[in-house]
């Protein structure tokens, strides 16, 4: 009979808060892969003749797990919940066919609502632990729920989360900490935001904020009758609806508008990411003039606007999430180089409206499995004399790619 990797839920990482069917399993495994902590804090109730594994490195960790499973059942001990955010994905994402079975354990996230009173049925839970996320999301989270509980990590402490409250204006909101729950130097405490950016706690925490004006973040799409416009060509209202779903932005994410033209895709970007970034690209004298004027009647304050060729301030800007690109200017294969070669994934989305730019973007692009692409053609009604008839743009294509 194959033998089990069981993947059990440590929660805090002690003892105290393991259940009955979890404590068996550890005393019976002859292996165990784990923190040095966590198989620190199961000495008592291990065998003692277990061989393990201090986790480290990931593909070494599965490589070894993946040898001793052949030799008997193997226990991988998990900090917090094993069901969310935890080895146990990675386990079951990898290439690895075991016999994995999942223990399910008290949560950091229980233990909190256990120390300060409360239930969880109303609170958003969220986790930077192990995750590449950034202030923005903290205060996004946040500012849409009345109760929201986050795990912390060493890279992102609870008086990070402070201070990215604060940067965003919730400064005054109570937060709790519970830092080292279950362990002798446990510690709960109260305090406004602003207080705990300032002072230093332990990576093994959980974060509490109550914010009770919270509300959803909705932005209506916008009317070209609403920009201010020039001579400069700018995305019609059609199509910059098709746009956002197509690039599908979050509220904290860091984008670039390249070829912005009058800006009507930044200002929509900018709308939709109130805790992100936004950086519009436009070397045009006048195109800048108009994008400055539309970010003050929009009051983006979280657009940047660069007055550069993309090829020259690209190399200079944060790491984008999401880019559009409106017009190529004949520097398409260079920005597409560019984002292939980022340090993460970036969903990349242009319009060409001639068929030598839709020529070269099929080139660049369509070899990459996720590439797709649409064309729109919008038609609106016009008076003729007394009769109605359709006045029809030209047609439009819309492509998307992760690069």
């Amino acid at each position: 009979m194959k033998h089990k990797v069981y993947i059990i839920g440590m929660g805090p990482g002690g003892t105290e808060y393991l259940t009955m069917k979890a404590v068996k399993i550890i005393a019976d495994c002859p292996f165990l892969a784990g923190s040095s902590r966590i198989l620190a804090g199961v000495g008592s109730v291990r065998r003692q003749d277990a061989e393990l594994y201090p986790l480290k490195k990931i593909d070494e960790c599965l490589e070894w797990i993946d040898e001793k499973q052949e030799q008997g059942d193997t226990a991988v001990l998990v900090s917090g919940d094993v069901h969310y955010y935890s080895l146990a994905g990675t386990i079951q994402r990898s290439s690895y066919l075991w016999n994995t079975v999942f223990i399910s354990g008290i949560s950091s996230y229980q233990l909190m609502a256990e120390r300060i009173g409360i239930t969880l049925e109303d609170v958003g839970l969220c986790s930077v632990h192990g995750r590449n996320e950034s202030e923005g999301y903290v205060a996004c989270e946040v500012a849409q729920h009345k109760k929201t509980m986050f795990l912390c990590s060493r890279d992102f402490l609870p008086e990070r989360i402070g201070a990215a409250l604060c940067k965003y204006g919730y400064g005054d909101l109570k937060v709790w900490v519970g830092s080292n729950l279950a362990m002798k130097d446990e510690q709960v405490i109260c305090m406004e935001a602003d207080q705990i950016s300032v002072r230093s706690f332990s990576g093994m925490s959980v974060v509490y904020v109550e914010n009770k004006n919270a509300k959803h973040i909705d932005a209506a799409y916008l009317k070209d009758r609403d920009f201010v416009r020039g001579k400069v060509p700018m995305t019609k209202e059609e199509v910059r609806v098709l746009l956002m779903q197509r690039l599908e932005i979050k509220p904290w994410e860091c984008l670039w508008d390249l070829g912005a033209g009058t800006g009507s895709v930044s200002i929509e970007m900018a709308r939709r990411a109130p805790f992100g970034h936004v950086y519009s690209v436009e070397y045009k004298e006048e195109a800048v003039r108009l994008i400055g004027e539309n970010k003050a009647r929009f009051q983006c304050r979280n657009l940047e606007i660069i007055q550069s060729r993309m090829k020259d301030c690209i190399g200079k800007l944060p790491e984008p999430d999401r880019v559009f690109l409106g017009g190529s200017e004949g520097e398409l294969e260079i920005i597409v180089s560019y984002l292939k070669n980022l340090s993460k994934t970036v969903h990349f989305v242009m319009t060409a409206v001639t068929l030598e730019t839709l020529a070269e973007a099929v080139t660049l692009l369509s070899e990459n499995d996720t590439f797709q692409y649409m064309q729109v053609q919008i038609g609106k009604s016009r008076m003729v004399g007394s009769y109605h008839s359709t006045a029809v743009n030209h047609p439009i294509w819309i492509l998307e790619v992760d690069l």
